[in-house]
């Protein structure tokens, strides 16, 4: 089986189902707000295969891209063992969602710099 993140209405990043959990839960990890940390575990926990970032607040969904984008690929280097079978194919995996991640948060920066929220953590 596959999990899907949808980014955008037109970007989608697809991987082995442990794969798009392991990206959900290191996202999860980074981010502060309780009420997002649970929605987030709660995708993992129904075993959907799928999340919308579009389904979150334009906040919400700054707050996941910003932890994907810092945080997914350095914490997937550092705690995936040497020894796990296509680790180098992994990891580039993960950095094509850390690079779609990036550009759904400059294109979010943009559209929140126009509204009254605040601009995502980090920028």
């Amino acid at each position: 089986m596959a999990g899907t993140i949808e980014i955008t209405g037109r970007a989608e990043w697809s991987a082995a189902t442990w794969l798009y959990e392991w990206a959900l839960k290191i996202a999860s990890e980074q981010i502060g707000n309780p009420v997002l940390k649970q929605r987030l575990q709660d995708v993992i926990d129904s075993n959907v295969g799928w999340v919308n970032l579009g389904d979150f607040s334009p906040s919400e969904r700054a707050e996941i891209a910003e932890a994907l984008h810092t945080a997914l690929v350095s914490e997937s280097d550092r705690r995936l063992p040497a020894t796990v079978p296509n680790r180098s194919q992994i990891l580039d995996l993960l950095r094509e969602l850390a690079h779609l991640a990036y550009t759904l948060l400059t294109s979010q920066f943009c559209s929140l710099c126009t509204s009254n929220e605040n601009p995502p953590p980090g920028l």
